[in-house]
């Protein structure tokens, strides 16, 4: 079934159902990611969780390997309907190509494919929505943290040095838009032989990232040969100290208390109405509590640590922090259309007329202040 990019902006977006979105980073490609995101989603619907999974790796796909559907995607007017594989939904580039091909796109189709599967996917009411992040720092990271809203990160490592480089990379990329870490996942940890732990790649490496980072430890996952084997063949090993491990991680990501106060409610704009609520934590610095806009030419921001701004939205069309409003004094010449979020550290705004390219980020509206209340 052919790929069919949109355009337009809709009110309704796929994820508003959903109650979770998590990343599943790493920064680099062979540390076994996508085999973490397939076995922490099978765990987690295996406690009852509505479970979806975003293989956002355009140019090299592997979840519809591990997590085989019987049926692909359809269409229904103008939604996406995900595939499912044993209840857990999935949207991968890999069911809109022939098998073995080649994924020949520039990185402004690959946003646009991203985009797709987060916003006009039909993905319903779900407890979790799982993003396999592809590996580095790039561009497609950049749209998923802007577009999702994610919850949080788990960052997946192995213990030797040179992985936690890249990874120490991802995490200075959550941290920069505001997504907190949920945890940290040591995959391919030890090899067992005759009860007796090898260390192949070295011991203790995502332990000493976690206490670095101040993030969670979830938990270490050994190498298990079977866990490949299978996961080639899209069957999950049950009963193995690598499926335990997934098991006890799973209900770590449950239990976690960065995600129990972490809810996202959007609701239609009309002048006087609150146009977006949010109930931000585990980062510093204040979230926005609440936006309205006050009559046509102001909006009202509440903070989370009780400050109230008033802004005048000529002020803040005439602060336009994009490329080319930085080099020239922009005119203020439109009032607010619409206000949303951008990832967890920012705000766009839409105005009827001039530019509405600028991207203001909590920081820049904070120093703006407005007129205190």
């Amino acid at each position: 079934m052919p790929l069919q990019l949109y355009e337009a902006k809709v009110a309704e977006r796929g994820i508003d159902q959903v109650r979770h979105v998590i990343g599943v980073a790493a920064g680099k490609g062979g540390v076994g990611k996508s085999t973490v995101t397939a076995h922490l989603a099978r765990a987690l619907a295996s406690l009852g969780k509505s479970v979806g999974v975003i293989d956002a790796d355009v140019y090299g796909p592997s979840m519809h390997h591990m997590l085989p559907c019987l049926q692909g995607p359809s269409r229904e007017g103008q939604w996406l309907i995900p595939a499912s594989s044993e209840g857990v939904k999935l949207m991968s580039v890999a069911f809109f190509r022939g098998p073995g091909a080649a994924a020949v796109v520039r990185a402004p189709i690959a946003n646009e494919i991203i985009t797709q599967f987060l916003l006009k996917t039909q993905w319903g009411a779900l407890d979790y929505l799982l993003i396999d992040f592809p590996p580095g720092t790039g561009d497609i990271q950049l749209t998923l943290m802007q577009q999702s809203q994610l919850s949080g990160a788990i960052l997946v490592t192995t213990p030797q040095e040179i992985a936690l480089m890249d990874v120490r990379k991802a995490h200075e990329c959550f941290c920069r838009l505001r997504v907190p870490t949920l945890g940290i996942v040591e995959n391919m940890s030890y090899l067992n032989a005759g009860g007796e732990k090898i260390f192949p790649f070295g011991e203790g490496g995502g332990v000493r990232l976690a206490q670095e980072i101040n993030a969670p430890f979830l938990g270490q996952v050994p190498l298990e040969p079977q866990i490949s084997l299978m996961g080639d063949q899209g069957k999950t090993v049950e009963d193995s100290p690598a499926a335990l491990q997934f098991a006890a991680i799973a209900k770590k990501m449950v239990a976690h208390k960065e995600l129990s106060y972490f809810e996202v409610v959007f609701k239609q704009m009309s002048v006087g109405s609150v146009i977006k609520e949010q109930l931000q934590g585990g980062y510093s610095g204040a979230g926005i509590q609440k936006i309205f806009q006050n009559g046509p030419c102001e909006v009202v921001i509440e903070w989370t640590d009780g400050t109230i701004c008033r802004y005048d939205l000529s002020d803040i069309q005439r602060c336009c922090p994009c490329a080319r409003c930085s080099e020239n004094t922009p005119q203020a010449l439109g009032l607010a259309s619409r206000a949303y979020s951008v990832g967890r550290y920012a705000i766009k705004f839409e105005f009827t007329s001039g530019c509405s390219a600028g991207i203001y980020s909590l920081a820049l509206l904070r120093q703006m202040k407005g007129l205190l209340v």
